[in-house]
């Protein structure tokens, strides 16, 4: 079996590195985005009923 240079074996290790970034990085990016939509679809259904209220209360 051929040995592995020094070289090599930092690279290697620099790949691993470099890959293990990237994929947190899409992880907590995803996250993020998933908690502002999720608060943006908050807020929209707060002010539909909002809406809801005053159009209720003006009827009366």
């Amino acid at each position: 079996m051929p040995r592995i240079g020094n070289v090599w074996k930092v690279n290697l290790g620099w790949a691993i590195i470099v890959v293990g970034g990237i994929y947190s990085f899409v992880l907590a990016r995803d996250s993020i985005l998933r908690d502002r939509q999720a608060t943006m679809r908050k807020q929209k259904s707060i002010v539909e009923q909002v809406k809801e209220e005053v159009k209720s209360n003006s009827e009366n």
